[in-house]
């Protein structure tokens, strides 16, 4: 068809489409409309004749401005009349329509009477018009609806359009109709991937004297030549042969017969085209013909080799005399190459595989009767391949359906890494940024869920990282729907990858949502395909995409997103009974969650349950779980490089993305290789990400940002270690999908075998064991007769436990006994690791000073089930039952007796800054002795703020607190640390008056108290020397299956500036 008019018919339907949609549209309002007033007149009357009750009202005076209001609604907005009866039932106001003069009137007439009024609404059903509001917001919906369908629909249509114009100008020979040189080759290399090449024949066909005709008759002629040779063409083209105009007068194609005879299938339809063509009179005085040559393909990979030989077959056709269809195939070896120098002997050569057309009578063709009407001919039922560029999925139609969705799943994937990654990156980004500008520590739980947006910059990164990554599920599913059922499935698929992510059904979600889309578009145009074409046009821009909108959003809400809710939910019920049996199961099971769908709902329930233990400061567990998610994508990469030949060149091409994915924690990044061999990549990744995960809990390592990958590695705890974790368990999943999975390439060497790699590992696992712990190794064994101890506290480097460390360890070396020394640092996470660890140890009796009261529970409940004994010192555990015996200082009383003698040096009272540590049972007790002591004596708590014990958060959070508020009478610390931290800050300021008490009865503070000029005024004292020889003397009994008491508690007392000179300032008491 000439192009021109092809543009002039394309634009004519849109025109004519455009003018159906404009008449829709009015139909639309006016039906509208009619809806509109019918819909107000039946509620008017419904309204009118409805029960009178519901009209009355009892009025009572008190509510009469309640009532001014409901007046004022029934006669402005309503256009009612409004009667007041008095309880007789005589009438006493009427409030008519449009007689109101001012907006009190209502008020100040019904002031003026008595109770007891009853309020009755009444309307002329003539004059009234009442609306219902359901009905209005029904009819604005469909009009604005139907207005958005419409202008969507009309610029959709001239897109399209053009888009058609482009397509076609960029891919068809303008004067043929037939696919121009670069998209025939893109065909052959869509027919490559899909394996239809094989025992297929390409051809070549060449116009005879085709310069001849041009000179003599005139280019025009030429033309029409070339335009009747196209149109025999492309009446064949069906779905096992491909053609096109190589250039000038030369034509290619391809075919292929399902039954295996290609050779001989093409040599009966190429030679039914000679006769054709020499039959038909198509230049007056001129009979054409044609000189084809043909072979079979052999590398299918390569068209030029394939081409060279058509074309040296073809070749031989013209050397032998033109109008001769030439195979290849049957040519003797290396006879090309005399074809080409020396024709002399060629005729005998070819003699039995040339076949010449014979002469027929000439026939008329009129040229203007034959058009491209892009019918069929019905005698050949295999027709030429047709890619319509319109509408994709019919180039995937005659694949299974499991080929058809692994391929719509990677056209997704390839649509959605950009978005992964260049999200995720941007995400990292704002991690790193508030990372390097924020001391983390200082954080609370609710700033730490605003982490990665805290800082300004941060926050644009984070913005814009969220809103690429939260469209990679869309663009999945939109490409996804868009490849399995055409254009017309895009906006379906779209919406429903976007209720996948807003109904949190992940990945999975948005998959079914593209099969979904893209199949119902499919099933719709079966049923459609036979209807007239102006029908079909109106469907592929209305009627499918609506519909395909429907069902997609009835399946998501209604069938997929509560499914996954419950999923979801059940999941992470059985994390949360997991966690109650220790971090080690957790780590190992949410490795395996997190390897297991890549960004499914298993990976998803996983990796939320690991940003809800942020918010409990619990650290490790988003460490085992990132690491985890980063495993899958950077094990299948690495095992492409140590394992080429399992993989496809496209596989190993990918790789690299998949890395950076893997290392920016974007665990979709395995989801085409999970696809592609599901079983195998998934027990490899499962068993790799639970790999990964342990060792990440067992070395203690922690984690407060929830994603990031690399990217965050500033702030992880142990960042060595964390990169040890993540890179064995990639080597891992790396070694066994090596292992298991099959080749796929023979023609690619392996970088290194499987036993070298597995040495690898080895060494890599002996590396890691030899790690050391803060004071000691970890596999100390003790003696048959001497015992091993480990010991945990919260704070190492607080003197207070120093001392009691430094006792403990002098009096169990004494006897001949060592102890396993850890520091918590503060960390929950981290000792509950070291006490998870212990549980597994070879040792007789744990020394514990719990850094979270209630948080150690769980894993000493693991100690207990291994029959360890558990002396508890210093702060008390919520649950006793997990400990044998609590040895600690009287707290109560040290912060009572801090207070009574604030009192005495503050009768008047004044403003108090208590620094609290509220996670210990220790710091509680104390606080409530302090307050218990205060109370009635004219003090008010200007802030309790929590600074975990620690001396530099006690400094700069009471210099903030300072900055608000300066007269301030007192600061009560929970221990002397946090004392000495605020005494560092009110001197900076240089606040007068301020006195500051502790408690400990530490050296330092000591030291404070001798100073005349010191606002530290007293410290309630403790003996760490005493309840270090009470916990081992208490050990040591509990060994020798001896009875001990469940508490013993050490008496506190006093230290002031008026008894100082009573103590030693240097030592502890």
């Amino acid at each position: 068809m000439n192009p021109d008019k092809a543009h002039k018919s394309d634009l004519s339907r849109v025109i004519i489409l455009d003018i159906i949609l404009i008449v829709a549209f009015a139909s639309c309002i006016l039906i509208t409309t009619l809806m509109y007033d019918n819909e107000s007149e039946k509620a008017a009357q419904k309204y009118i004749n409805s029960n009178a009750s519901s009209l009355e009202h009892n009025l009572e005076i008190l509510d009469f401005e309640n009532w001014d209001l409901i007046i004022r609604d029934f006669i402005d907005y309503y256009n009612m009349d409004v009667i007041v009866t008095d309880p007789n039932g005589d009438i006493t106001y009427i409030f008519a329509r449009g007689a109101m003069d001012s907006e009190n009137s209502i008020y100040k007439t019904l002031e003026i009477g008595s109770t007891g009024y009853t309020l009755i609404v009444s309307a002329i059903p003539s004059d009234v018009t009442i609306i219902d509001n359901n009905t209005v917001s029904v009819s604005l919906n469909i009009l604005l609806v139907n207005a958005f369908i419409v202008i969507i629909l009309i610029v959709t249509s001239f897109i399209q359009s053009y888009r058609n114009q482009i397509v076609r100008m960029a891919t068809t020979d303008e004067l043929t109709g037939l696919s121009n040189r670069k998209s025939f080759i893109e065909r052959y290399d869509e027919m490559n991937q899909k394996g239809k090449l094989e025992d297929a024949v390409i051809f070549m066909i060449d116009v005879d004297k085709f310069k001849v005709i041009n000179d003599n008759n005139g280019h025009a002629s030429g033309d029409t030549a070339l335009k009747y040779i196209g149109l025999k063409l492309k009446e064949l083209e069906g779905s096992n042969i491909i053609a096109g105009r190589w250039g000038g007068d030369e034509f290619v194609g391809i075919i292929k017969s399902q039954s295996g005879d290609s050779v001989q299938k093409a040599k009966r339809i190429l030679t039914d085209l000679m006769k054709d063509v020499n039959k038909a009179q198509i230049i007056e005085g001129i009979t054409l013909s044609l000189s084809i040559g043909m072979a079979s393909i052999i590398d299918s990979s390569d068209i030029t080799k394939n081409m060279e030989r058509a074309d040296a077959a073809l070749y031989a056709s013209k050397n032998n005399g033109r109008g001769i269809l030439t195979d290849y195939n049957d040519l003797a070896d290396n006879e090309t190459d005399v074809l080409r120098s020396d024709t002399s002997g060629s005729a005998d050569v070819l003699s039995n595989t040339s076949s010449k057309v014979s002469d027929s009578p000439k026939m008329s063709f009129d040229i203007s009767k034959s058009t491209a009407s892009g019918k069929k001919t019905s005698g050949n039922a295999d027709n030429f391949l047709d890619i319509h560029y319109e509408d994709v999925s019919i180039a995937h139609s005659d694949a299974n359906i499991y080929e058809q969705v692994l391929g719509g799943i990677v056209d997704g994937v390839n649509h959605m890494i950009p978005f992964a990654v260049g999200g995720g990156i941007l995400i990292a980004f704002a991690f790193l940024t508030d990372a390097a500008s924020i001391d983390i520590s200082t954080l609370d739980a609710s700033q730490l869920s605003s982490f990665g947006s805290i800082t300004e910059f941060a926050a644009s990164f984070k913005a814009l990282g969220d809103m690429t990554f939260n469209f990679m599920f869309t663009v999945f599913s939109a490409f996804l729907a868009m490849y399995l059922g055409g254009y017309e499935a895009f906006v379906a698929g779209f919406m429903g990858g976007y209720m996948a992510y807003v109904g949190n059904a992940g990945f999975m979600g948005a998959f079914l949502a593209g099969i979904a889309a893209g199949y119902s578009v499919k099933l719709m145009k079966n049923f459609v395909k036979e209807l007239p074409s102006s029908f079909n046009a109106f469907s592929a821009i209305i009627i499918y995409p609506v519909l395909s909108l429907l069902l997609i959003s009835f399946l998501m809400y209604f069938m997929v997103i509560p499914t996954a809710n419950i999923f979801n939910s059940a999941l992470t019920e059985m994390l949360d009974a997991i966690a109650r049996l220790g971090k080690l199961p957790l780590s190992i099971v949410g490795g395996l969650m997190m390897g297991c769908d890549m960004g499914g709902p298993v990976n998803k329930a996983a990796y939320y349950f690991g940003t809800t233990a942020i918010m409990n400061k619990e650290y490790d567990v988003m460490a085992f779980i990132m690491a985890a998610g980063m495993t899958p994508p950077c094990g299948i990469a690495l095992s492409t490089i140590l394992f080429a030949n399992r993989f496809s060149e496209s596989e190993r091409r990918r790789s690299g993305v998949t890395l950076i994915m893997g290392l920016a924690f974007i665990t979709e990044g395995a989801i085409t290789y999970l696809l592609s061999d599901i079983v195998r990549v998934m027990i490899s990744c499962m068993i790799g990400a639970s790999v990964s995960a342990t060792l990440s809990e067992l070395f203690g390592c922690t984690l407060m940002a929830p994603h990031g990958g690399i990217f965050v590695f500033l702030i992880v705890g142990k960042p060595v270690l964390y990169f040890l974790s993540i890179m064995i368990g990639s080597l891992v999943t790396a070694v066994i999908l090596g292992f298991i999975k099959k080749i796929k390439d023979m023609n690619v060497k392996n970088i290194l075998k499987i036993p070298s790699i597995f040495t690898m590992i080895l060494s890599l696992l002996l590396l890691t064991g030899c790690r050391k712990n803060n004071a000691t190794d970890l596999n100390t064994s003790s003696e048959d007769d001497h015992y091993t101890f480990a010991y945990t506290c919260m704070d190492g480097s607080n003197p207070y436990f120093a001392t009691i460390l430094e006792e403990i360890t002098t009096l169990v070396e004494a006897r001949g006994d060592s102890i396993i020394v850890y520091d918590s640092e503060n960390d929950i996470s981290k000792q509950q690791s070291q006490l998870e660890d212990m549980a597994f140890m070879d040792i007789d009796g744990v020394f514990l000073n719990p850094v979270d009261s209630e948080k150690v529970i769980v894993p000493l409940k693991k100690i207990k089930e291994a029959y360890i004994p558990v002396v508890c010192f210093d702060a008390q555990v919520e649950d006793v039952s997990c400990i044998d015996s609590y040895i600690g200082s009287d707290n109560y009383n040290a912060g009572k007796v801090v207070g009574d003698d604030l009192v005495r040096r503050c009768p008047d009272g004044g403003s108090i800054i208590i620094l609290d540590a509220p996670s210990t049972r220790s710091a509680r007790d104390r606080v409530d002795g302090f307050i218990s002591a205060i109370m009635g004596h004219d003090f008010d708590i200007f802030s309790i703020y929590d600074c975990s014990g620690d001396e530099e958060k006690a400094y700069e959070n009471t210099k903030k607190l300072l900055n608000i508020k300066s007269d301030i009478t007192a600061i009560f610390a929970e221990n002397d640390p946090t004392a000495l931290g605020a005494l560092k800050a009110v001197n900076e300021l240089g606040i007068k008056d301020c006195c500051i008490y502790g408690v400990d009865g530490s050296p330092l503070i000591k030291q404070e108290l001798i100073k005349e000029d010191s606002p530290v005024k007293g410290t309630g004292a403790q003996s760490p020397v005493s309840i270090a020889q009470k916990a081992v003397e208490v050990m040591y009994s509990l060994l020798d299956g001896e009875t001990v008491e469940k508490t013993y508690t050490i008496d506190t007392y006093l230290i002031s500036t008026e008894n100082i000179i009573n103590f030693d300032v240097k030592n502890w008491q």
